[in-house]
């Protein structure tokens, strides 16, 4: 296995947790990789191809989500 040392600026990883898995937050304490609740582990690490599918299907829920939760809102404030 050969790992790149120099990448212009970008961050090479190798996981395997699956993407999207764990809890995520722009505030506070879920937001950092030391916080490993709800997390999935895999057999094998993660492929580019792995990490754009679940990244397509979070897509998917995120917007599905999304529209929920203003549908809902929009019967709370009438």
């Amino acid at each position: 296995m050969v790992l790149p040392i120099y990448s212009k600026g970008g961050v090479p990883s190798i996981t395997k947790v699956t993407p999207f898995s764990a809890a995520n937050s722009a505030i506070g304490i879920k937001g950092e990789t030391t916080f490993f609740k709800y997390q999935k582990v895999q057999d094998k690490t993660v492929t580019t191809a792995d990490y754009e599918k679940a990244y397509k299907n979070w897509l998917k829920e995120k917007e599905e989500s999304n529209k929920k939760a203003q549908e809902e809102l929009a019967k709370h404030v009438k």
